[in-house]
């Protein structure tokens, strides 16, 4: 059945400096270690031309560098040190009354957001977990806690944070774009402090209905995929955690495998749930994340009967680049697909668990 939706608006441009900030190759994950040796420890040596890029010794950088020294060079010409947008600058630019969001329009702005668009889309080309921490920093300094869509640049917070592993503030991010938060709650804050923050008001294994009229008008679907395939993250690790008590109570009595299990979570954002500890309610969670993901896949496929499918086979997709869209479109499906295939191809076993989802469907 086909679910477009009638929209009576033009249809939605888009921003075609976005696209280079998600075309990355798949191959593997970000790389957390040396890059020469892939060997981790705590005291890897950092370029200091681009910052992006580790290493464990000397050696192993000058070994590296025929390697590095092209995409090093292209994102040091382009000098960007300080932040993005100066807030005070900003107030000085704009009437106190003028919506946030039309700063972006300001043409002292645009020519300086198009640069660091720019930088940002070659710093993704290098696939380390520090290249991946700036493109966080700065975009989140460009959108500067504004909820509206801002050309697209809104999606690429989510996928970073799920790149790294940070779902409980991925999460929190979600909700707070879905506008199921209060504007006034979002303060961007670094690591663990801002995790300690956003835990209190998003809670990562909540039902999801807060999301569904704030999502139904979305502009597009990224917002709701990225959702899933965090919901999917969670069950995953849910289900590891669930093999390893099997097999320690096979050994152990049931004090020490309960006491194990509290330090088995590496992500914080199942640590923080005291459910997970407890096989019951483990497996609670599990029957509700497996309903919550049904319900994300239903209303996906509402919203855009495209999409799903061309998750399972994108043949050419991924390399279309639309430049408008109108909502349930094959544009808005391909942009979709391009913005959040990348994080599923990282997720070994989430293409899986959609393609039983779809049979079960069909």
């Amino acid at each position: 059945m086909d679910c477009t939706i009638d929209n009576p608006d033009p249809p939605i441009p888009t921003n075609p400096l976005i696209s280079k900030l998600f075309c990355t190759p798949l191959a593997r994950a970000p790389s957390t270690g040396c890059e020469y040796c892939e060997v981790k420890t705590e005291d890897l040596l950092r370029c200091g031309r681009c910052k992006t890029t580790f290493y464990c010794s000397r050696e192993h950088q000058i070994a590296h560098w025929p390697y590095h020294k092209v995409a090093c060079h292209r994102i040091k010409n382009y000098r960007i040190d300080e932040p993005v947008i100066q807030r005070v600058d900003v107030n000085r630019l704009i009437n106190p009354n003028t919506m946030a969001s039309q700063v972006w329009e300001h043409s002292m702005l645009r020519q300086r957001i198009d640069q660091v668009l720019n930088y940002l889309g070659d710093v993704a080309l290098i696939n380390t977990t520090g290249s991946v921490n700036i493109q966080l920093t700065r975009v989140m300094e460009l959108l500067g806690g504004v909820r509206s869509q801002q050309d697209g640049l809104r999606d690429v917070p989510p996928a970073l944070m799920l790149r790294l592993g940070r779902l409980q503030e991925c999460y929190y991010l979600l909700k707070w774009h879905a506008g199921a938060l209060p504007e006034e709650t979002y303060q961007w804050k670094d690591g663990e402090e801002n995790l300690a923050i956003c835990t209190e008001t998003a809670k990562v294994f909540e039902p999801i209905t807060c999301f569904y009229k704030a999502l139904q008008f979305e502009e597009t679907i990224v917002h709701l995929v990225f959702l899933a395939l965090l919901k999917i993250r969670l069950l995953f690790e849910l289900r590891k955690m669930n093999v390893t008590a099997i097999l320690l109570r096979k050994r152990l009595p049931q004090e020490l495998v309960d006491f194990i299990m509290e330090h088995v979570p590496e992500n914080p954002a199942i640590a923080m749930d005291r459910r997970t500890v407890r096989g019951t309610s483990r497996m609670e969670l599990v029957g509700d994340l497996n309903a919550q993901i049904l319900k994300i896949y239903k209303f996906v496929d509402h919203l855009n009967s495209h999409f799903w499918g061309a998750l399972l086979s994108p043949d050419s997709h991924l390399q279309e680049n639309p430049t408008q869209y109108t909502p349930g479109s094959i544009e808005e499906m391909q942009l979709a697909l391009k913005r959040t295939y990348r994080e599923w191809v990282l997720t070994p076993g989430s293409l899986d668990y959609i393609k039983s989802t779809r049979e079960g469907q069909n």
